[in-house]
């Protein structure tokens, strides 16, 4: 081969490649490259069946050259109920997408819901009645009003009139990298926080001191709680008291206020001296609570015996659980 000959061989293979990217108006065609992604491959789950009765995504069947939108993000129908089968927000879907029964040979185009003009590319070929599976992987909008949904097309190679039923598994998809977590996932770690937020706790404090108790109603010791979630909390007290005249008393309750409520009394009298003068007194009440409601528990108590005197109380404690509504 001559050096004209190569030239000539040269030019012809640059036209060639000029005629590909070249548009009916001479433009040069260009499509918006997508964000770098990551695959996530998954259980195959069917979620098109044009078939009659089935009718699965989409009522079928397909007719030359008639597109159709299918939805594959999200909430759809499969072949074994509604299911997320490819999250929210996914950039590509893989499929394994099948012909069946076609009335005439053709090709199945699949692309993004959103692609501009008619489509012009095959994902797989075939001849009248046959079953030619093939993989196919496309690009699924995140935005706008096509987000989430890809167009299937067969083309009964120009001609119109022609059917078929077309079925699509799903295989795996792609989500942005560095766009943040896989959706599913990122419910998945909120559903697993919720759980460690509302997991049982307790809260403590403690007075080892003596106090003094006088015959009104008293704030002996309490705990502050925040509620994260609705459920209960249940306040436990005890405290050790002394007291060495027959007849007078100690009156506690646990409480949110500052009263002794009757309702929930603990109360002891004392016997005199030598008579069991000293005692420990315990209670316990439980209270329904709603999610971020924050309350101090109390243990409230009063004297009552002759004017002016007290009662004393020591190694007090009160401790609160709580517990979450299941």
């Amino acid at each position: 081969m001559d050096k004209s000959q190569i030239w000539r061989s040269w030019w012809a293979a640059v036209g060639a490649a000029v005629a590909v990217s070249l548009g009916a108006g001479g433009a040069w065609v260009t499509h918006a490259a997508s964000p770098p992604s990551s695959l996530v491959m998954i259980q195959p789950a069917r979620i098109l069946d044009t078939r009659n009765p089935t009718n699965l995504g989409l009522a079928g069947p397909f007719t030359s050259a008639v597109s159709q939108d299918l939805q594959v993000t999200g909430s759809i129908p499969t072949g074994t109920g509604i299911a997320i089968v490819v999250p929210s927000g996914a950039t590509g879907v893989l499929l394994n997408v099948t012909p069946v029964g076609p009335e005439a040979g053709g090709f199945i185009s699949i692309r993004p819901a959103d692609a501009s003009r008619g489509p012009t590319t095959s994902n797989l070929n075939f001849d009248t009645a046959q079953i030619n599976p093939n993989s196919v992987q496309v690009e699924v909008p995140t935005t706008g009003a096509d987000a989430g949904k890809i167009e299937i097309t067969y083309d009964a190679f120009g001609r119109t009139g022609p059917a078929t039923d077309v079925l699509v598994d799903v295989v795996g998809y792609t989500v942005a990298a560095g766009g943040g977590p896989d959706p599913a996932f990122a419910a998945l770690e909120a559903r697993v926080a919720e759980l460690e937020l509302s997991a049982p706790f307790t809260a403590a404090n403690t007075d080892s001191s003596p106090r003094d108790v006088p015959n009104s109603p008293t704030v002996i010791l309490g705990t502050v709680i925040t509620a994260p979630t609705d459920g209960q909390i249940t306040v436990f007290s005890t405290t050790t008291l002394g007291e060495d005249v027959a007849g007078e008393e100690m009156r506690c309750s646990i409480t949110t206020g500052s009263t002794v409520e009757s309702r929930f009394l603990q109360r002891w009298e004392s016997g005199g001296p030598n008579s069991g003068q000293h005692a420990s007194l315990t209670g316990v009440r439980t209270f329904n609570v709603s999610a971020g409601t924050m309350a101090a528990y109390r243990l409230v108590c009063e004297h009552a015996g002759g004017a002016g005197s007290t009662g004393v109380l020591e190694a007090t404690v009160v401790s609160a659980i709580f517990t979450p509504t299941r």
